[in-house]
């Protein structure tokens, strides 16, 4: 496949570049291809989404049902086999009306992924915990809460960096 991409007209296929070269590549990129099929969550195609990049993810694990909410033709699309991703890029690529849309939609997406919101979540589930007499589960949960934080501080300070 990867063959048969590199002879498409504006298609580059880059393979684990530095992370400079990755977030100018997504800028300018319309697609982003997720291989990962067991993909915990999928940081990079929120990024990727932020950045106005269309994602077309392996249809299982954190991509598909956390971040695209299990919906294609939406923020993203879905494959499960190499041909329907295939298929998927060349419907995102032929069509600049839904490119533009879904682009508009992915950025969109991408923002409800920040630490504000993030921490705003935390916060209502800290919110609705009753604690019962004598537990000390509360004390675990804010220290988590706090790891949690600064965890997501530093990589949004990573983020920041050109």
């Amino acid at each position: 496949m990867l063959r048969v991409l590199r002879e498409i007209r504006n298609v580059e296929v880059h393979i684990n570049p530095p992370r400079g070269s990755l977030l100018e590549l997504m800028r300018r990129s319309s697609v982003l291809l997720s291989t990962q099929r067991d993909e915990a969550f999928g940081m990079a195609v929120v990024e990727a989404m932020g950045l106005g990049c269309i994602p077309v993810v392996y249809r299982g694990g954190g991509p598909w049902t956390d971040i695209l909410e299990e919906k294609d033709g939406f923020t993203g699309f879905s494959y499960e086999n190499t041909g329907e991703a295939q298929e998927r890029i060349e419907q995102i690529l032929s069509d600049g009306e839904l490119r533009a849309q879904m682009r508009e939609n992915s950025v969109k997406r991408a923002r409800e992924f920040s630490t504000k919101i993030f921490e705003e979540n935390i916060i209502k589930i800290i919110e609705c915990y009753q604690p019962q007499r004598g537990d000390d589960s509360l004390t675990k949960l804010y220290r988590w809460v706090r790891k949690v934080e600064d965890y997501s501080g530093a990589l949004v300070t990573r983020l920041k960096r050109p």
